[in-house]
């Protein structure tokens, strides 16, 4: 049964930065651009950490720089407390990976640790490191239930999904079996 309550959404800039663009064929800035809207009407809030502030404020898009203005103006932005953020470093640390999926995983990992802060619900169009933490999730139990929702998707829609109220659909979580 879909939520109807207030879900906190961990954003990812790779969304922020595509929501800007415009472009005749590539249907990744709408898709962005509807997400975020949605998100905002439909009185959802944003998690906001130092790090994820900091990826935003190098790869937002003036799109979603106003986008970020109104959540904030409207309380939309909710911070975790700093007890609340567990580092995953040592986990994914000892994760089966080569090198370049380590460093992949580590660059990305405060997604993670967000959304474990929070309603364990990350948005990004970075279909390898999804891979990669869903393979993570095979070792790491606590990133099993996280939800990634992948704009990049064609099936996928994130402004209806938020708009149908944010069911939890296991398929979705980081831990499901459906690639």
């Amino acid at each position: 049964m879909p939520s109807r309550i207030s879900m906190r959404f961990v954003i990812d800039s790779s969304v922020m930065q595509a929501a800007g663009r415009a472009h005749p064929v590539d249907k990744r800035p709408k898709r962005c651009r509807g997400f975020l809207d949605v998100v905002y009407g439909c009185n959802h809030r944003v998690v906001v950490t130092d790090e994820i502030e900091t990826e935003w404020r190098q790869h937002s898009s003036r799109v979603a720089v106003m986008w970020q203005r109104r959540m904030r103006t409207h309380r939309k932005i909710w911070r975790p407390p700093p007890d609340a953020i567990e580092p995953l470093t040592d986990a994914i640390a000892g994760v089966e990976s080569n090198r370049r999926e380590q460093k992949l995983m580590q660059e990305d990992l405060f997604l993670l640790e967000a959304a474990l802060a929070a309603d364990k619900i990350v948005t990004s169009l970075d279909k390898e490191v999804h891979g990669l933490f869903r393979n993570a999730a095979k070792e790491i139990p606590k990133l099993r239930r996280v939800i990634w929702v992948d704009l990049d998707e064609p099936d996928e829609d994130g402004a209806k999904w938020v708009s149908g109220g944010v069911s939890l659909d296991p398929e979705r979580m980081l831990g499901s079996s459906h690639e």
